[in-house]
């Protein structure tokens, strides 16, 4: 058989193409290395407000209205028979789920926690810049063990990340009654995005936004909500969770009741935040009862943020079908309005 000869310049691109994939492979990538399994923690129930309190307060940057808080259903520092946690979306608050949460917590008589996700409602130069999958996880853990303490059983009440968090630690939550989902973010609707956790993503993404930071569109009503800037170095982090975590084996741990709302009124109206055909994916793949399962589209939302006035008309819509599967499917027990110290609309934080 005759022996191939190489040319010594055929050599020399080989040579590079060679250097080339193994600086590629090696090159800067996200790593996740945070575990599901939830906190120990050195508080109690009788302390806890003013340990969140405390700690927020040390913040730099603080926006108003963005700091973590409990709403007690009646008396400060006594446990409820469910507990509310809501978790919000990357770069988003509390307020991206406000109103709808603090009324599902009046209509059941919960207590609410509403907990500020790292490095999340900062007002800085650059946001984000320390932010790492890893530290998301773990912030929303300890949410999560916060409201454990709160109420004898735990509803998860979420929106987009805070719903991709929800599945990934749904089953290290031993008294978890529910899991409501809005819009969540299993994967970006942009295919591009898949790009971002691979080797040197973060600096591919800097070169094609020409910049170090990421600019959102955020309108002028929702700024003191949402970080209309952040680091992109942030974005890679985002993708490597998703990429891990939002998958058939994390949704199989899934069998608790669990409600899914989004925006969809057709093909050319719909979320183009995150993807709705992975969104129904993830449902089917859940080992909840189908009985014990309930998803509903809201074509009137127009808006990825769908339990907000700040970006929905479906707001009302949002907070009646939750009810209702709280209800009709989870067997939630309405409280009597002695039960609560909210009321009345008034009682609510105005956006």
């Amino acid at each position: 058989m005759k022996k191939i000869e190489f040319s010594k310049g055929l050599k020399v691109i080989l040579a590079a193409l060679i250097v080339v994939c193994i600086v590629y492979a090696l090159g800067p990538k996200p790593k996740l290395t945070e575990d599901k399994q939830l906190p120990q923690l050195e508080v109690s129930i009788e302390t806890l407000e003013t340990y969140i309190d405390q700690r927020e307060r040390k913040v730099k940057g603080l926006k108003p209205d963005n700091e973590s808080e409990i709403i007690w259903a009646d008396q400060a520092g006594v446990k409820t028979k469910y507990s509310i946690v809501y978790l919000h979306g990357w770069s988003a608050s509390k307020q991206e789920g406000a109103p709808v949460h603090y009324r599902l917590a009046e209509t059941f008589g919960a207590n609410l926690y509403l907990p500020r996700l790292y490095a999340h409602g900062i007002e800085k130069q650059v946001p984000f810049e320390e932010l790492t999958a890893d530290k998301l996880i773990k912030s929303a853990k300890e949410a999560i063990a916060y409201g454990q303490l709160l109420g004898e059983e735990l509803i998860l009440v979420s929106t987009s990340t805070g719903g991709s968090l929800a599945l990934y630690l749904a089953s290290e939550i031993e008294n978890l009654k529910a899991v409501v989902l809005y819009s969540p973010n299993i994967e970006i609707y942009s295919p591009t995005a898949k790009i971002l956790d691979k080797p040197w993503g973060a600096q591919i993404a800097k070169k094609i936004q020409g910049s170090d930071q990421f600019y959102p569109d955020v309108p002028q009503r929702r700024k003191p909500y949402w970080n209309d800037h952040y680091a992109v170095s942030a974005l890679p982090e985002l993708q490597a969770f998703l990429s891990t975590h939002m998958n058939e084996a994390t949704f199989k741990t899934v069998d608790e009741p669990l409600f899914l709302g989004y925006y969809y009124k057709n093909e050319e109206e719909q979320d183009e935040v995150v993807s709705i055909d992975a969104m129904l994916e993830m449902y089917e793949q859940i080992t909840t009862p189908e009985a014990k399962k309930y998803k509903v589209a809201f074509p009137e939302a127009g808006n990825h943020i769908i339990a907000s006035p700040l970006a929905s008309a479906a707001v009302e819509e949002v907070f009646q079908e939750t009810t209702q599967f709280l209800i009709n499917t989870v067997g939630l027990v309405v409280a009597s309005p002695t039960d609560n110290k909210r009321n009345n609309a008034e009682d609510y934080p105005q956006l």
